[in-house]
């Protein structure tokens, strides 16, 4: 299961004590063009005026993305170098920390910090890069930093969420995803994350009731397709789930995962033969899921 989802430094400047790193920032200091200092160089920092409408990304990063205006989560590589170039600072900061170039994402934030400290937005992105980097006591802390600033601040609540089920907190989870949901319902994420959840855990009308909303708004993700198409499987209705499976984009670099549900659905609507088309198309050299569960298919299919 995929739950999508979204650090200011404090430079020590005085120490109490001489050491040689302070000698060596003392020597820099002596050797400081005074004369190429200009007054514009002291000026206070403008900060910019928070707008809510700014935490949305491009739709045209990635068209068929449900949640493409909300999250980078879900761009390949050559998407997140283009979101990289990005004119919007905290996009491009976001970026950075999905790259896996957290040092090089801390410190481009460290350089906005004066014009952007006051956006709930700023500081739940510094803690959704903590959160990339495996550091979740930091996380929850910028992620209530952000809502310091703004208590509805949905991304920060929908973060928050997935942090508690990260820690097996499925309960406290599903609380928060719908608060986010009650305090903004055109939020996404947090309705794709509930559908997530219900889906895993076998509830299976709560997950397509959600997956429905999002299916409204971009019939082409994925996700949302195999959501809903996995919903009707679980509940042995295979010529529904078929129907959803059959409009997922065969190009899809997700589609091999697809495929093998589709097959066991067509399996069990009594079409083995286009079962085992579909599960040929699954490169198994290159399976990037589960080769356990390939392999059951493959024996249920009447392969080895």
């Amino acid at each position: 299961m995929k739950v999508v989802a979204c650090i200011l430094w404090l430079s020590t400047l005085i120490s109490c004590s001489t050491t040689e790193q302070d000698n060596r920032q003392l020597d820099a200091f002596l050797e400081i063009d005074f004369e190429a200092i200009k007054n514009d160089d002291f000026r206070e920092v403008t900060e910019i005026p928070y707008k809510s409408y700014q935490d949305a990304y491009p739709q045209e990063f990635s068209p068929k993305d449900v949640l493409a205006k909300e999250s980078l989560a879900r761009l390949a590589e050559p998407k997140l170098e283009e979101a990289d170039s990005s004119l919007e600072p905290l996009t491009k900061g976001m970026s950075l920390c999905y790259q896996k170039k957290i040092k090089e994402a801390f410190d481009f934030f460290d350089k906005i910090y004066f014009k952007y400290r006051g956006h709930p937005s700023y500081w739940n992105q510094i803690a959704t890069c903590y959160l990339l980097d495996g550091n979740e006591r930091k996380a929850y802390l910028y992620y209530n930093k952000a809502m310091d600033i703004d208590t509805k601040y949905v991304p920060a609540i929908n973060n928050i969420g997935v942090l508690r089920l990260r820690e097996g907190q499925v309960s406290k989870a599903l609380l928060a995803f719908n608060d986010a949901v009650k305090v903004n319902s055109f939020a996404l994420t947090p309705i794709f994350n509930l559908a997530q959840v219900y889906l895993q855990y076998g509830m299976t009308e709560n997950a397509r009731k959600n997956y429905y909303v999002l299916f409204k708004k971009n019939n082409m993700d994925v996700d949302v397709l195999s959501g809903i198409a996995n919903s009707y499987l679980l509940e042995e209705e295979y010529s529904k789930a078929i129907q959803y499976f059959e409009m997922i984009d065969r190009k899809s670099p997700k589609y091999e995962n697809v495929a093998i549900n589709y097959a066991v659905a067509l399996h069990f609507a009594n079409n083995n033969k286009r079962a085992k088309e579909i599960f040929d198309l699954v490169e198994k050299d290159n399976l990037k899921y589960s080769k356990n569960y390939y392999n059951k298919v493959e024996r249920l299919l009447g392969g080895k």
